[in-house]
Order: structure tokens, then sequence, then C-alpha cells
């Protein structure tokens, strides 16, 4: 017999790979999670985005209410993208925007009043911490991450050529840490 065995999950999971491109504004990130969505990453994109000026405020000083976008809200935010999006105030980066997988982790970190709450979203995608640190100064900084999960090296390295090809200043890819 040649049957193939399929993978169990911990061998999925430790194959995967994030991809990530930090762009200089919104609506490149947008035409980016385009690309992706028509190269068929639609369910593994997420975008995160200051909402309105940047910020360079200590914790004490973000107070900024959360909470759920409406589909309006978030559809002109997005452009129609396929998104869940929240608005959230992130202590010492200011209110942002976060659309897709990364929603989860932001709304349960911030839920919890956790501290590092967008490092550590990051961080749980695979990024290691010194990255995650970088992305989050990005977004403090007026910029847009730009994050996509693949299934593997070649889809990674498709991911960061068509972020690469849509102007992301930064991209790279990571594999989770064990």
């Amino acid at each position: 017999m040649n049957e193939k065995r399929q993978p169990t999950t911990s061998e999925v999971q430790l194959n995967t790979r994030t991809a990530v491109g930090v762009f200089e504004d919104l609506e490149q990130a947008k035409a980016a999670a385009g690309r992706l969505e028509q190269a068929d990453y639609r369910d593994a994109i997420s975008i995160v985005s200051p909402r309105g000026k940047p910020v360079d405020e200590g914790a004490e000083e973000t107070r900024a209410t959360s909470g759920g976008l409406s589909g309006a809200a978030a559809g002109a935010i997005f452009g129609g993208l396929a998104l869940a999006a929240i608005a959230i105030a992130v202590p010492g980066v200011g209110t942002i925007i976060a659309g897709g997988p990364l929603v989860a982790g932001l709304a349960g970190a911030f839920g919890g009043a956790s501290a590092g709450g967008l490092v550590g979203s990051f961080v749980g995608l695979g990024i290691t911490t010194e990255h995650a640190k970088r992305y989050e100064q990005a977004v403090r900084h007026g910029h847009t991450v730009v994050t996509v999960d693949t299934a593997g090296r070649p889809e990674a390295d498709t991911a960061c050529d068509l972020l690469r090809g849509s102007g992301a200043s930064e991209v790279a890819s990571y594999e989770p840490m064990l």
C-alpha cells in the first residue's frame, strides 16, 4: 500500500511560518492585503495600524476606550477586505485598528489588561520578541504591519514576495518557536 500518511497537528504547526511586512501607510497595506487575498491567503491576513496620529506617550498617558468596530466602520477602514476588525487602546502606543487572526490575541490580551499585548500578540505568531518590539515601534510611529500565516517556507516566500512587491519597507518570515 502506498497510502500517504497525514501529518499530525503538531507537525503541521511546526511547518507553519508567519510572513510580515511593514508599510508606510494603511493604503499600501490594504493594497498588499488585496493582492494576498487574490493569492488565496484570505483567512490568514492580519493588519495592525495606528488609528489617528502616531503617539510618543507613556502607558499612563494612553487613555481610549476599546471595542469592536461596526461592520460598516471595519469595511471603511479596510476597504472591503474580508477582515474582522477592532479598535483598541494599547498602552504606550495609542489606539490601533487591527483585523484578521491577530484580533483574537489582541482582544484577549487587552481584555485581561495584559502588559505588552501588542508585542505578545506578535510573539504568539512565532515572531521573535526582538522583532515583535520593532513592529510595535513601527505601529507607534505611524506605520502599518501586515502578517500572513502560511503553511510553510514556500508559501511564506510567496507571501514575502507579494508584500515586498506591494511596497513593504521591511519584510521577513518566522517559524514558530519551540
